[in-house]
């Protein structure tokens, strides 16, 4: 197999392009990211480049911290599959965190991907923790019967929470066992890293973070999505919580709420009862000290 690995060039954005734009129903994110990749200095771009020196695959490494690295968007072009070059570039990208000073690397796959589990279990790769992508359509929630028919908001409203707020909501979540099943993960763009006080006391210097009675959560506004990455509540006021997370989208005039979130019987039920598709998957780690 005349395959060489190489990191990757600006040159090399069509190539993948190309063979990325199946990826997804949507397409793929990949390629319109590659370029900023390639700019982030804690970043590792690495290709597996054909006999002309076409990628055929692509695969990332970011350092979220000093002990830890992200590995993500590893994709392979269809007729280049099952040969070994996913391992290939994963053993490129342990070589690069490794050597940076990272003592674990983590991934994400969704649990459907039996072929990606196998490999990366293969590889000494162990699930640590298990979160869900939860998506709902604006107006597809359990609608009460009340109010003559229509919506009829929930009794809590999410606002805007001060950085005051920090402390008491970081100190709800890493007692709750939404941490444990997170395994103290927190995501940023489906980037995930170990979570830390700082992450809430950032989230409301950029006015992300929200509170009501129940708890609170992170939550970004993109065109015409309300998305969450984190909620900090307790067992029993889980489902007024995310029930004011609706609320707010609509308020926002959003049309679509996704949230990514650790596996915790207490939001999942509630999820599922206010009308939220899920897509579970697992986080696995890998030890990078010898």
């Amino acid at each position: 197999m005349d395959i060489r690995v190489r990191p990757g060039r600006p040159d090399d954005v069509e190539p993948i392009r190309s063979f990325t734009a199946a990826t997804f129903e949507w397409g793929d994110y990949v390629a319109d990211r590659y370029g900023d990749w390639l700019d982030d200095d804690r970043s590792f771009v690495v290709v597996a480049a054909g006999p002309d020196d076409r990628p055929v695959a692509v695969a990332r490494a970011v350092l979220v911290s000093d002990a830890e690295a992200w590995f993500h968007a590893a994709r392979v072009a269809p007729e280049w599959r099952r040969r070994g070059i996913g391992s290939m570039l994963g053993d490129h990208l342990v070589s690069w965190a490794r050597d940076r000073g990272a003592r674990i690397a983590r991934l994400l796959v969704e649990d459907w991907n039996v072929a990606a589990i196998a490999q990366v279990t293969k590889h000494g790769w162990r699930p640590v923790a298990r979160f869900a992508h939860l998506t709902q359509e604006l107006g597809s929630e359990p609608q009460p019967t009340s109010n003559g028919g229509r919506r009829v908001p929930g009794p809590e409203r999410l606002i805007p929470a001060p950085s005051a707020e920090a402390e008491p909501a970081w100190m709800v979540w890493s007692t709750s066992g939404a941490a444990t099943a997170a395994h103290q993960l927190y995501p940023v763009d489906w980037v995930f890293r170990t979570m830390r006080v700082d992450h809430v006391r950032a989230a409301a210097t950029r006015h992300e973070l929200w509170q009501a009675p129940s708890g609170w959560v992170i939550g970004t506004s993109a065109e015409d999505r309300w998305h969450i990455s984190w909620i900090a509540t307790t067992e029993v006021d889980a489902r007024r919580l995310v029930r004011a997370v609706i609320d707010r989208a609509t308020d926002l005039d959003a049309q679509r709420i996704t949230m990514l979130l650790p596996r915790w019987e207490p939001l999942m039920d509630a999820a599922a009862e206010l009308g939220f598709a899920a897509t579970p998957s697992t986080v696995y780690a890998l030890g990078l000290t010898e």
